[in-house]
């Protein structure tokens, strides 16, 4: 029986240009950190929802440096849509849909916005 071994890829060198296009992606990118070996250089959970809305680092975090208990993230998505999955009946969809075909999810909003009183 003969083995199989598998040849090592061939990794290529790339220009002094290119490795400053992706250093300056790394340092551009806030998600990344540089590893020092040490566990706590890494943005914490907190930091990184925070910098994720584009929130100041210690949006969540209480004067002591503590995650607070429920951080009030309403004003991240208020006024936003809310996808949802709705079951309607093929004549009211077509309905929807009759004048044009785009722009008929903000039709149904529209007029279920008025049904509630919105």
């Amino acid at each position: 029986m003969t083995v199989k071994t598998r040849k090592p890829p061939i990794i290529l060198d790339h220009s002094d240009e290119e490795e400053k296009r992706i250093q300056k992606a790394i340092a551009d990118d806030p998600d990344t950190w540089e590893y020092t070996g040490k566990k706590d250089n890494r943005p914490t959970p907190p930091v990184r929802m925070a910098r994720k809305y584009g929130l100041p680092d210690d949006a969540f975090l209480d004067e002591n440096g503590c995650l607070r208990e429920r951080p009030d993230l309403a004003h991240l998505w208020e006024n936003k849509s809310v996808p949802v999955t709705l079951n309607l009946d093929r004549d009211v969809v077509d309905a929807l849909k009759s004048p044009d075909p785009e722009g008929w999810e903000d039709r149904a909003n529209a007029l279920l916005k008025k049904a509630v009183g919105l």
